[in-house]
């Protein structure tokens, strides 16, 4: 039935609902040739911000536990200055870090200049799993600026390695140069540890120490860079920070830029040594002599000469190789770091077309000036999984261990354990029936024996477990305390266990006073990452499935200008341990004495120990000698090395070489003691890091040191320095909730490197 004619939309509505159509269309047509300009200039620039994303570490290369770069596109910082990045660290737990932007130079930008990009924004991170989400919060004040979220998988710009690759960080524009320097890098070791990152411009480097703790070594070749001259000179500070923490350095010299080697360059406190006027290389007979070659000579006798950078090196330093008096490769010890300048442009097309161009260059980056023996290389390889079944298969993996033991916890056999849980069930069942039945005599009293018997045997396990654990939280610490009396360099590096009675929250930081009397000028106080692919290893890419809380890294800058780092609201599970990492800065003794010379290869002279309080078990390192100290090293007393020491040979100490059987063939020699999977002794698996590449490395370990490399100072005993180790009763502390908790310290080893100035030859006979 249709609708009656009273009602006005009945035979009226086709023609109302055609109206409203056509003036919708109108609309709608008009507001969009209105808008359309609007939209193809301004809407679509958003567009194009929202589908950039941010770049990560290092060519998008990411090691995992390290401190590591985020380059943030310039576009979404327009008015942030501080962020939040929340990601999950090596034990799945959430973190979220927090601190302001870094833009390049370090001073503020302005908006303007923020907007038109030419100061990257930087902020830095450490990842502890491949998989996971990120978050990314850029704020100003209280006012979020911009949110991204994304999955790790997804990040196009964003490639995880290994926490014990040894990356290196190639800095040249030269396409064929990098790839040649690649095969230089990939020859000198055959077990896939390395990583090589190329870059061609300064704009994608951090300016800030913390984000190039990933890099091993960086090689530089200035030839190529359009931008190498407008470097910032927070660049130069950055990389020599990050030298002096153990970094490996390549320089390359471009004759044609000289004035980026002399004073006043960004680069020029990183040259080992005072540049002039170029000099000619008029004849190349050394430097194919360095190369080992016998090929075409690269300069003829009707060919022209080759610049060279002038060079006259520190005193210090180690001429590897010279022409016509003019070194061609120094090195030099910066820090802890080291520091090489090849006086010849290696991307010159003389060079270049020269067929022992390749050799050249594996000699230029070679580790230890000496050719790797095949044998050792296989030695090493077969090494690598040897210890696979103890779980870890790095060093750091072996310190964990003695670590995790804490002495006032104590843990219960299983036969124990099963022998009270049947005790138990015959309680309940058999023991409380004939109980009833021949005691009581009566069975409805079950419903008082029963809860009884459950509180007695609760009471029991709270009782058992209260005697064999601690009331208050426990501590073991490993540390080493590095100073260098030559460059005026410190540092410590401390390994910390907690161990946590009871679930709780916690703020850590390192006490600002240390026992040496030196103050703390930057602290990194950051969880402890496992390397490896195994059960609780960082490279584990199955997720357990537990939920963690969450806590906060806060990053801020230090009275010298560097990174500081606090951890805040750290959540500690019950009867569990939480391992962290904490590195720091101090002061350099200022007071000090030492009259150290080379006599014959061997180590002579006086010095006193620079700290105020004993150090036991002294050694000295120098060359392929160890000088045992024969007693303790008291502060102001003077210690006459010929005579106070027992010489023993390098490799003979660290490997602990014993005398073998006295029977037939074998008397009056000696062989290594094979490395224990199983030691744990701290101050022996220290021994071994802190000279791991003397020791024989990973062919006598079975062990990579790959993800603590700086701490290894093996290539100062090559560069000529002298490093006097020893045991210190203490170091540092750290306070929990601000409180002194040196009285829950199970554990604390403290071991202190000391580098002496040593006069050379030449120089003690003036």
């Amino acid at each position: 039935m249709g609708k009656p004619d009273n009602f006005p939309w009945g035979r009226n509505a086709g023609i109302f609902a055609e109206a409203h159509f056509k003036i919708l269309i109108s609309i709608v047509l008009v507001t969009t040739a209105m808008i359309l300009p609007t939209f193809s200039t301004a809407d679509a620039a958003e567009l194009g911000q929202s589908q950039s994303q941010p770049e990560f570490g290092f060519g998008g290369k990411v090691k995992l536990g390290h401190w590591t770069p985020i380059f943030i596109p310039h576009q979404w910082t327009d008015l942030a200055d501080t962020f939040e990045f929340k990601t999950i660290d090596g034990d799945e737990s959430p973190v979220i870090y927090t601190g302001p932007i870094d833009f390049t130079p370090s001073s503020t930008p302005s908006s303007h200049d923020r907007k038109s990009g030419n100061r990257p924004a930087i902020i830095y991170v450490r990842f502890g799993k491949t998989f996971g989400n990120i978050e990314l919060t850029l704020r100003n004040g209280d006012q979020t600026i911009r949110t991204f979220q994304a999955e790790k998988s997804e990040l196009k710009r964003l490639s995880f390695a290994k926490s014990t690759d040894l990356l290196t960080v190639i800095l040249s524009g030269n396409e064929d140069f990098v790839t040649r320097l690649r095969s230089a890098v990939a020859a000198q070791s055959p077990d896939q540890q390395r990583l090589t990152v190329a870059i061609d411009s300064v704009a994608a480097l951090p300016t800030q120490g913390i984000g190039w703790q990933s890099v091993n070594r960086l090689i530089l070749s200035p030839a190529s860079l359009n931008d190498i001259q407008s470097a910032p000179m927070e660049l130069g500070l950055a990389i020599n920070q990050w030298v002096k923490s153990g970094g490996d350095l390549i320089v390359i010299a471009d004759p044609k830029q000289r004035s980026l080697f002399e004073q006043n360059s960004w680069l020029s406190p990183l040259i080992p040594g005072r540049t002039g006027p170029n000099v000619e290389m008029r004849t190349s007979r050394e430097l194919e002599r360095f190369v080992g070659t016998s090929r075409r000579q690269l300069i003829n006798r009707d060919d022209r000469s080759i610049a060279m950078l002038k060079v006259t090196p520190d005193q210090d330093s180690v001429v590897v190789a010279r022409s016509d008096g003019n070194p061609l490769l120094i090195r030099s010890a910066l820090g802890f770091g080291q520091v090489s300048l090849f006086t010849l442009d290696l991307e010159s097309d003389r060079l270049m077309n020269w067929p022992s161009h390749a050799s050249l260059i594996e000699s230029v980056i070679a580790e230890d000036d000496r050719r790797i023996n095949p044998t050792s290389r296989q030695e090493a390889k077969r090494s690598a999984t040897g210890l696979a079944h103890n779980g870890y298969t790095d060093m750091l993996g072996q310190l964990r261990v003695p670590l995790d033991d804490f002495s006032t916890v104590r843990f219960l056999a299983f036969t124990l354990i099963a022998v009270l849980i049947t005790i138990y069930i015959l309680c309940v069942t058999v023991g409380d029936f004939f109980f009833l039945r021949n005691v009581l005599g009566k069975m409805e009293s079950t419903w008082v024996t029963f809860p009884l018997i459950t509180l007695l045997f609760c009471g029991l396990a709270v009782g058992i477990s209260k005697a064999t654990r601690p009331s208050e939280l426990q501590i073991n610490q490993m540390e080493i305390i590095d100073i260098d009396l030559v460059n005026s360099a410190s540092r410590g590096t401390a390994w910390v266990n907690l161990y946590a009675p009871k679930g709780e929250k916690v703020d850590v930081e390192l006490d600002r006073e240390t026992s040496l009397g030196l103050a703390v000028l930057r602290q990194v106080v950051s969880w402890q990452g496992l390397p490896g692919d195994g059960l609780g290893g960082m490279g584990n890419s199955i997720a357990t499935g537990f939920k963690r809380l969450q806590y906060q890294q806060t990053i801020t800058a230090s009275p010298n200008g560097e990174a500081n780092v606090s951890i805040q609201q750290l959540p500690l599970q019950v009867a569990s341990t939480k391992p962290l990492l904490i590195q720091y800065g101090i002061e350099t003794p200022i007071n000090f004495t030492s009259q150290l010379a080379v006599g014959r290869d061997r180590l002579q002279g006086t010095f006193k120990n620079p700290l105020r309080m004993p150090i036991y078990n002294g050694k000295i390192f120098f060359g392929d000698y160890v000088y045992l100290l024969k007693k303790p090293l008291h502060p102001d007393v003077v210690t006459l090395v010929e005579s106070d020491t027992k010489e023993r040979t390098l490799r003979s100490y660290l490997n602990r070489r014993t005398a073998t059987s006295t029977q037939g063939n074998e008397i009056g020699r000696s062989q290594n003691q094979p490395w224990d999977p199983n030691e744990k002794n701290l101050t022996r698996i220290a021994d071994v890091m802190m000279f791991y590449q003397a020791a024989g490395g990973q062919g006598y370990t079975g062990l990579t040191n790959g993800y603590h490399r700086e701490i290894d100072f093996s290539r100062l005993l090559r560069l000529g320095q002298a490093v006097l180790v020893g045991q210190i009763e203490s170091g540092s502390h750290i306070k929990v909730n601000a409180q002194d908790v040196s009285d829950r310290y199970d554990s604390n080893i403290t071991m202190v490197r000391v580098v002496l100035p040593v006069a050379k030859e030449n120089e003690a006979s003036q």
